[in-house]
């Protein structure tokens, strides 16, 4: 009897270690550290402290992967992928990733080039005639962003129909008698409108429907098991729902189908992303010469489909993408002399995806990033001050923003040329000089004369100044 009593206690304990190790072994993505803290990466608990300061704010909801050297640093799911059922977010939550589909496309035509079935000196008008500069615009402008083709996202067509599901060709057709912008290769210009119409190329080369190329050509060798093209209409288990901050938490509306074709409708995990950085590096899917050439500052930091850059100090250079969609943001970066891949997933309908991505990258270089800072409260006569109207300096477009005071709240609508005005955005104080604001995520730092008065502003590097009264 006291030897069966002995038993009962150690089968329990048995039975609990069992249980926790095969629901942890259920999970493909699964890391030893899951269960045993201390075979945790050395800068877990940093980059964790990191990432959770911005979900305790309510500035982050989702999934991130840190890894260097082979070692995982940080792979974890916060908050909710689905705030209405309660799913939180994992390791296996799928989200839309925007722009960063833009490095798939170019990949898609790259392998094209590789079988010698396209040439990058090819125009446009080879494959889709009717627009202007046409037999000018080669595909290499179009992969690097010096077409010159109007921007379809700036037109109030575009606008009209992003509810409406179109084909491909009826994009196109929407943006096909805009004026150019400027003449090919003379300038550059961030275009969607240039990976449409790639995205159109390769299914008129390979003769093979977009989406079933890169299931069949992209994610199948690259081991992305969770990737795939957005589907709108699709509610799964592991698939986020983007929300937006405005007037509270509310779902954001996700465009139709093809509405971002080729440059911004791809939906995957954050694991995903780490094994297409490895697909592209170990020679999967294109050869070496043709990576470094993908991967090349052909123009303004920018390669093909992905951003080019070297660190601050003009060390080992890195590699970018980010995007947004409806309620998503998204970043990835790849730092090759360091065998860095960072990737932050957002389904909180801001920009923090990018600013999290950079300060996980300096935590991991052995910098110390910046914190996410906490909020204060400011009297209205400190925030009044501020109160006023700003237009950007450095930015490609006119865009202006009028900051006023409802409720004590300092608040701030944006007006962009092809979008109008933008919902109304709270911003929250840090110190006297310093705001987060809310939607797209972005930290503020005011400037002020030797008076005290306020001169302008500095959102992310982008540099706004207050206009005279």
């Amino acid at each position: 009897m006291q030897f069966k009593s002995i038993i009962l206690p150690m089968a329990l304990v048995i039975g609990q270690t069992l249980t926790v190790q095969c629901a942890f072994a259920q999970d493909p993505y699964a890391e030893p550290g899951d269960w045993d803290p201390s075979l945790r990466h050395p800068l877990f608990e940093q980059a964790n402290d990191l990432i959770q300061g911005y979900v305790d704010l309510g500035s982050f909801t989702g999934t991130v992967f840190v890894q260097q050297g082979g070692e995982t640093i940080l792979h974890k799911g916060y908050g909710f992928a689905n705030e209405v059922q309660w799913v939180k977010n994992d390791r296996r939550t799928r989200f839309a990733v925007g722009s960063i589909a833009k490095q798939f496309t170019a990949v898609a035509i790259l392998q094209l080039m590789e079988q010698e079935k396209l040439k990058l000196t090819d125009t446009l008008e080879q494959y889709i005639p009717g627009f202007p500069n046409g037999n000018k615009i080669t595909i290499h402008y179009m992969l690097t962003m010096q077409s010159g083709l109007a921007e379809i996202t700036h037109l109030p067509a575009h606008w009209e129909n992003r509810y409406t599901e179109l084909s491909a060709d009826e994009h196109i057709n929407l943006v096909r008698g805009a004026q150019a912008l400027f003449d090919p290769g003379t300038d550059f210009r961030y275009s969607n409108t240039s990976y449409l119409l790639l995205a159109r190329i390769v299914e008129l080369v390979s003769n093979t429907q977009y989406e079933d190329y890169l299931r069949e050509n992209l994610f199948k060798p690259a081991n992305m098991t969770s990737a795939d093209v957005l589907d709108p209409t699709m509610y799964e288990h592991y698939l986020a729902r983007g929300y937006e901050i405005f007037d509270g938490l509310v779902e954001g509306r996700p465009y139709a189908k093809n509405t971002a074709f080729g440059g911004g409708d791809l939906q995957m995990t954050a694991k995903d992303l780490y094994r297409w950085e490895l697909a592209l590096k170990d020679g999967r899917l294109i050869s070496q010469a043709t990576y470094d050439l993908m991967h090349t500052n052909h123009i303004e930091n920018f390669g093909y489909g992905i951003g080019v850059a070297p660190l601050a100090d003009g060390s080992p250079s890195h590699y970018f993408g980010g995007g947004g969609h409806p309620g998503f943001s998204s970043s990835n970066y790849r730092v090759q002399d360091t065998d860095t891949t960072i990737v932050v997933l957002n389904n909180r309908g801001n920009n923090k995806a990018v600013f999290m991505s950079y300060q996980l990258l300096q935590l991991s270089e052995g910098l110390a990033p910046t914190f996410a800072k906490p909020e204060i409260s400011l009297p209205e006569q400190n925030v009044q001050r501020i109160v006023g109207n700003y237009t950007a300096t450095n930015t490609r477009w006119p865009t202006s923003v009028e900051l006023f005071i409802d409720e004590g709240q300092l608040h701030g609508k944006y007006t962009m040329p092809w979008a109008g005005s933008l919902p109304v955005w709270q911003y929250v104080a840090h110190s006297q000089l310093e705001f987060t604001e809310q939607y797209w995520g972005g930290f503020t730092r005011f400037e002020e004369d030797e008076n005290g008065a306020i001169t302008g502003f500095n959102a992310e590097g982008y540099i706004y100044v207050k206009d005279p009264e």
